[in-house]
């Protein structure tokens, strides 16, 4: 039976989520002096597969371990995502997974004649191999009291529910590996599973909502059926925190319909070079969390140590805090 937890702060364990602090995949966190700020709840951390897995069944988990010991010597909480998609590992392939491949622009960092492959998610020989890693995962972190939540990932190409689409050769490879919405939600059943019993009953697992084709219902799917299934035990976080709200959005208003059954959250959209072009006035984009009943926040660490948006992550965390409450 799936963990059920009667409210969204016994789901977690804790009672109080707040600003996590993200950092860009691969940057350093030798001197994450954020951590100290008052109004920062936490650390969150992004892995690929292939650091942690480099070859089958043999685990790395000392970049997972110094993230931590860092949180745990702060007295900071930890969120924790292993990516698959274009993260996985290149043995995979050699295994007979079968495997899509795809150009750069079809990413927001990648140049456009460059390529990138990731494993047709819905295939038995991926989830597989998917379903072992996440079970060495849940063992590793047991007993670490400092973990807020898991990130759902593996269903997309980077940690959220997205898949490559813009140009008509991928479509076309998806097209012929069966996409439907019946073969993403099956799919997603399986992975939601997965993580349900690998990972500490007091942690949440979180799903980062996205569209993974045009007019896709798999987000809704998804959404219905985890918030019947396991209420309290998945999270729904949204990867988009901006000031300006696009006319009829969607994924505000299924946060604030799962908010009395569970935690919501967001990520700030962009990071790096994005940052400031396509977020706006951090202070508006932070009044949209705190309306859309978020638990926790994860803003960039660049944001956190820049001393103009001090005040709007002070209101941040009393929003927040409110929120939690």
């Amino acid at each position: 039976m799936p963990f059920r937890a009667e409210s969204a702060a016994a789901a977690s364990g804790k009672k109080e989520g707040g600003i996590f602090s993200l950092y860009r995949r691969r940057a350093p966190l030798d001197d994450p002096a954020e951590l100290d700020l008052p109004y920062v709840a936490g650390l969150s951390v992004r892995f690929g597969w292939a650091e942690l897995e480099k070859s089958p069944g043999q685990y790395d988990w000392s970049l997972l371990e110094k993230a931590h010991r860092i949180a745990a010597a702060k007295n900071k909480l930890l969120m924790i995502r292993v990516i698959a998609g274009v993260n996985s590992p290149r043995w995979l392939y050699a295994q007979g997974v079968p495997k899509i491949t795809f150009q750069g622009d079809e990413t927001n960092w990648m140049p456009a004649d460059e390529t990138a492959t990731m494993p047709v998610p819905w295939s038995e020989s991926y989830l597989q191999r998917w379903e072992r890693f996440l079970s060495a995962l849940g063992r590793e972190i047991s007993g670490w009291p400092e973990v807020y939540c898991v990130h759902m990932t593996g269903g997309g190409f980077i940690d959220e529910m997205h898949l490559p689409k813009k140009n008509p050769a991928t479509i076309q490879q998806w097209n012929e590996a069966g996409i439907s919405d019946e073969t993403l939600f099956a799919m997603w059943r399986k992975i939601i599973a997965a993580y349900d019993k690998s990972m500490p009953g007091n942690v949440g697992l979180t799903l980062a909502l996205g569209i993974p084709f045009a007019r896709s219902r798999t987000p809704e799917l998804v959404y219905r059926y985890a918030l019947e299934r396991y209420p309290g035990r998945v999270w729904f976080q949204q990867n988009g925190l901006k000031a300006e709200r696009a006319a009829g959005a969607r994924f505000p208003e299924m946060l604030r319909g799962a908010s009395a059954k569970t935690v919501v959250g967001y990520q700030m959209v962009g990071g790096g070079r994005f940052l400031d072009a396509q977020t706006g006035d951090r202070r508006a984009a932070f009044e949209n969390a705190i309306q859309d009943h978020a638990s926790y926040v994860e803003v960039y660490r660049t944001d956190l140590i820049d001393p103009q948006w001090r005040e709007a992550l002070q209101f941040l965390a009393r929003g927040l805090r409110s929120n939690n409450n």
